[in-house]
């Protein structure tokens, strides 16, 4: 029987050093960036990966709302993300994750992005990848 609680393949499994938990807990990620990575490094291997690009593009959304809320929300935000930042040296290059989990080209850059807090910048890549991805007719319907 196929695993799909305790580290099911989708992830990346057990046996991986880049799973998608051990990525966000490496990178000290919070809730929203954390699932948005998670959506983006499973999305090749779920068979949904329209839904579960939808899904990372609305907690990138959020994380973004979320550092503009206000100016004191916006300092314990960038705190957080400076504290997540201090472990990238300690933890794996996001083009070793990304290759670990069959991202491809652009979502590889928005994968990097997060690991560094740089929520616009993830966003403006993620739109990007869709716009290629839809335009090549690789849209579901």
């Amino acid at each position: 029987m196929t695993e799909t609680i305790d580290h099911p393949a989708h992830y990346g499994g057990a046996d991986n050093p880049y799973e998608a938990i051990k990525v966000i807990e490496a990178w000290g990620l919070g809730f929203k960036l954390g699932n948005a990575l998670k959506y983006i490094l499973r999305a090749p291997r779920k068979g949904v990966a329209e839904e579960d690009l939808r899904k990372a593009r609305w907690y990138l959304d959020r994380a973004r709302a979320f550092a503009e809320m206000s100016p004191a929300e916006a300092r314990r935000h960038a705190a957080a993300q400076r504290a997540a930042g201090a472990a990238l040296a300690k933890s794996p290059p996001p083009v070793k994750i990304c290759a670990a989990h069959a991202v491809p080209g652009l979502l590889c850059f928005v994968v990097a992005y997060i690991s560094e807090g740089k929520v616009d910048e993830a966003l403006a890549t993620f739109d990007e990848h869709l716009a290629m991805y839809y335009a090549d007719g690789r849209r579901q319907s």
